[in-house]
């Protein structure tokens, strides 16, 4: 375990060009959803518009930067003794960004529905619970307990569709499968990020009237995701690949 972590690390380090995409993404994405809440009025079809366009954007730039995420893994072995080679590698690494957009948009684009169609059917079903006053508290308690747990199942989705099964809803009863197989490595792993995440969110809205310490923290965020990208990845491949 502890050996995936260290190895993880200095992959995440080797690959750190991966962040430059990847924050560009998450600025975009949060342009567009602030732009969309400051000067668009609330309308049906201006909220349909708005869902559809960031389904389709959400899918084309991860298709792109996952695909980019595993081409990034292979190269991050290898040792180019001439300059040129790595230059030509650095270049195709970048051109895996348009490839995977043509090989997993449509994966994605499905994926990502199947997910918001689940998070609808979880929020309907707490709001029909939480509208029972007496088991407001059980009901919240159970919810943070149980949810976590539900999400763990999804770990491998997304490298099962990089890797392995282009069609969603295939690639995710594999998900479940292999996350069974390796459950007492993958739920460390899963719980490792999950706290983190949780830190990281909570002192970001601590700090977020200390510009330096929420910068510091903003940037140390964006690294852990994209360890926690790799560090998922990685385990996926060494688990079942090699």
């Amino acid at each position: 375990m502890l050996k995936l972590l260290k190895s993880s690390f200095n992959k995440t380090n080797d690959c750190i060009i991966l962040a430059t995409p990847m924050i560009l993404i998450i600025l975009i994405t949060q342009l567009y959803v602030n732009s969309f809440k400051e000067h668009v009025s609330i309308s049906l079809f201006g909220l349909f518009l708005f869902y559809i366009t960031l389904w389709i954007w959400l899918s084309g730039a991860a298709a792109g930067w996952f695909y980019m995420v595993k081409k990034a893994l292979s190269l991050s072995d290898k040792i180019f003794v001439y300059d040129n080679d790595r230059i030509e590698a650095l270049k195709n690494l970048f051109a895996s960004l348009y490839r995977g957009v043509g090989r997993l948009f449509i994966p994605l684009l499905f994926a990502f529905a199947i997910l918001f169609f689940i998070r609808i059917i979880i929020a309907v079903v707490l709001l029909y619970l939480l509208s029972f006053p007496e088991y407001v508290k059980t009901v919240t308690f159970s919810f943070m307990i149980i949810f976590p747990l539900f999400l763990y199942w999804f770990m491998f989705w997304i490298p099962e569709i990089v890797y392995s099964e282009k069609n969603p809803i295939k690639a995710l009863v594999n998900s479940v499968k292999k996350c069974f197989i390796t459950i007492k490595k993958s739920f460390l792993i899963y719980s490792i990020i999950y706290v983190m995440s949780i830190v990281l969110t909570s002192s970001l809205s601590y700090f977020q009237f200390k510009p330096l310490l929420y910068f510091a923290i903003l940037i140390f965020s964006y690294y852990f995701i994209l360890y926690s990208v790799i560090l998922i990845f990685n385990h996926y491949e060494e688990s079942f690949l090699k």
